[in-house]
């Protein structure tokens, strides 16, 4: 019984010296950060300082040479497909639909599809921004007649 009593009221120093050994190492580990930075002049990126290897999976946004818009008449509720290329105009009623850029997501990630869309209406550039297919009302392209999103 003394034995068990004893080894309870050890307990917390045990403790104790566990945390001071691990904060020592931290405090080296960011000693050894900073050091670096002061000799090699750059600031170290997170990974660099524990010995970290930058992911070679990482995974970038696929270029498309074309995209799927979806054209909602407000007036008489009828929804419209179109395909416009890259760089190509498509008039569509009053206004143009011009593609800029596109890009989609690659297939190990979520699905989406970004375009940078130019929409021009009696020669006026009227919407130029960037569209999302996930989320449409991030950058709502607004006009009396027409709703305009991007299709997956």
């Amino acid at each position: 019984m003394m034995r068990k009593a004893k080894e309870f009221f050890l307990f917390p120093r045990k403790l104790g010296i566990f945390l001071l050994l691990t904060n020592v190492f931290l405090l080296d580990a960011s000693y050894k950060a900073t050091e670096y930075s002061k000799s090699s002049g750059k600031k170290p990126e997170s990974n660099e300082s524990f010995g970290e290897e930058p992911s070679i999976w990482e995974s970038l946004p696929i270029e498309m040479d074309n995209v799927n818009i979806q054209i909602l008449d407000k007036i008489s509720g009828k929804v419209y497909r179109e395909n416009i290329k890259l760089n190509s105009v498509k008039i569509f009623r009053s206004i143009g639909l011009e593609l800029k850029k596109c890009f989609k997501n690659s297939p190990e990630e979520d699905k989406e599809i970004s375009a940078f869309i130019k929409i021009i209406e009696n020669g006026k550039v009227i919407f130029s921004n960037w569209l999302f297919a996930s989320s449409p009302s991030i950058n709502l392209f607004s006009h009396p007649m027409y709703d305009i999103r991007i299709e997956f």
